[in-house]
């Protein structure tokens, strides 16, 4: 498959799976709307963000793990299809509250936020994939703010 856009990781150790998180914008028209992106690693996450008048896709992260070599540059391609990419059982808000994590926030004088009580229910979700959640929390902490973000 020809690639819509290609770009190149390298990092100046050996990692087995180096992490990266990128942005990466599209010209109009270059993935119609319909279209899929995928791209030549088997763990990533490729989650239009912003999109043209017309309904192509503008702007899309790109998260995902990917073996390197040290000062060895890896050209990773991104192309477009029709058909969905096959990525395994995604993670959801639902997902951490089922792990049971305990944490909380203070907020000096103005009180405590136990987050455990919130991971079912975030205010806003960035993205979910097979490895990951990121979400926003949002809760009262005291009488002095309304409400606390995490």
């Amino acid at each position: 498959m020809t690639a819509v856009v290609a770009f190149e990781l390298t990092s100046p150790v050996t990692q087995a799976a180096a992490e990266f998180s990128l942005g990466q914008a599209f010209k109009q028209g270059d993935v119609p709307s319909g279209q899929y992106l995928h791209c030549d690693l088997t763990n990533f996450a490729i989650t239009p963000t912003r999109y043209w008048n017309d309904g192509s896709v503008k702007l899309a992260t790109i998260k995902g793990r990917v073996p390197l070599t040290a000062n060895v540059a890896k050209r990773i391609n991104i192309w477009r299809n029709s058909t969905a990419e096959s990525v395994g059982t995604i993670l959801t808000a639902g997902s951490i509250a089922t792990a049971a994590p305990t944490a909380s926030v203070q907020f000096g004088t103005f009180g405590t936020v136990s987050l455990s009580s919130l991971l079912a229910s975030p205010v806003l979700t960035y993205y979910s994939t097979k490895e990951m959640v990121c979400c926003v929390y949002s809760a009262k902490c005291g009488s002095g703010w309304p409400s606390c973000r995490s």
